[in-house]
């Protein structure tokens, strides 16, 4: 069997409202549903089915500038997937502003690039094989699997780490936990999926491409919930130096997570898409009266022909007709 090696690409946080069978307003990019705390997750397949003027469809080839988390201790401050990849002693913070999934943007990282954790044999220093999560390693089976935290190893960046795939109806895509999946679909752990099933976080990248990820600003004003501007709404300029706002818990859907780097060419989700609702809307409104203009014309054009017609085989019209069937009676009795 030829192997089928896929890659993770990543779901969308969306608020509803916009157009109608458009899932409403993308608000950022995620790989789990837990990532859009006030929206709503859809997955890459429901994504890739609903087709590419679905709001939230670039987000499947955003994979590697979606936020991830970090490891927070002084001695690991390291991006990485989820908290179990973090040493017990490290703090974890779930999704943070310069941490993607293929690099580490922060002016204080310890490495350039994201590591994950990995799955090794006792008898080895280095893990065997790298995962999303400790959830994907047997550690409390009969081989005796160890789980490495991230900060601990350097081989395991988004190319090497394996993940599962959730399965609908015959068909898999990759995802990196069963959060990641949609309500059709069930998770397969990478361990468990069939021969000729791999999944990758990411492709391999040349050194060139993730030189110029890591060197990337990541501007330290913006917040991670902003809120919403609504289309007649710009942001405010404020050239004045401030502090960087605080976290702050998503308790409205009116806020959202920017799961997604700001790059050197930032791309609104919603902005982008934008135009084609502008558009669909003047071209609709432009069309109906344009159809009942011809729908009109084409009636009395219709009837016009048919008078000539009638006209050109009888002589006389139908009004004629009419009179000298009324009036032959009175020629009879004369």
């Amino acid at each position: 069997m030829t192997d089928l090696t896929q890659y993770v690409q990543a779901g969308a946080c969306v608020r509803s409202g916009g157009a109608p069978g458009l899932f409403g307003m993308a608000v950022g990019c995620a790989f789990e549903f837990s990532d859009c705390e006030g929206a709503i997750f859809r997955s890459s397949r429901e994504l890739l089915l609903a087709g590419s003027e679905t709001v939230g469809y670039i987000c499947l080839d955003r994979a590697i500038d979606t936020r991830v988390g970090r490891c927070i201790n002084d001695s690991s401050y390291v991006c990485t997937s989820d908290a179990g990849s973090c040493a017990e002693e490290d703090g974890f913070e779930p999704v943070s502003d310069d941490c993607s999934m293929l690099v580490d943007r922060s002016p204080q990282r310890k490495q350039k690039r994201t590591h994950f954790g990995g799955c090794t044999d006792p008898a080895f220093p280095f893990p065997t094989k790298c995962y999303w999560s400790v959830a994907d390693c047997d550690t409390e089976g009969s081989d005796g699997m160890q789980w490495i935290s991230a900060g601990s190893n350097s081989k395991c960046t988004c190319e090497e780490t394996l993940t599962g795939a959730c399965e609908s109806n015959g068909e898999y895509y990759c995802a990196v936990s069963e959060f990641g999946c949609d309500s059709y679909s069930t998770f397969v752990p990478a361990a468990r999926l069939p021969a000729g099933v791999t999944c990758f976080l990411c492709k391999k990248y040349d050194d060139s491409i993730i030189e110029t990820k890591s060197a990337q600003v990541v501007e330290p004003i913006v917040p991670s919930t902003p809120q919403l501007l609504s289309q007649n709404q710009s942001a405010p300029q404020d050239d004045s130096p401030s502090e960087p706002p605080q976290r702050e818990p998503t308790s409205s859907p009116e806020n959202y997570i920017p799961a997604t780097f700001p790059t050197s060419d930032p791309v609104d989700v919603a902005a982008k898409l934008q135009p084609h609702f502008e558009k669909d809307t003047v071209a609709l409104y432009v069309a109906i009266p344009t159809m009942l203009l011809f729908t009109l014309l084409l009636c009395c054009a219709i009837t016009c022909t048919g008078s000539k017609s009638q006209q050109q085989l009888g002589g006389k019209s139908p009004s004629e007709e009419d009179e000298g069937m009324v009036e032959s009676p009175k020629g009879e009795l004369a």
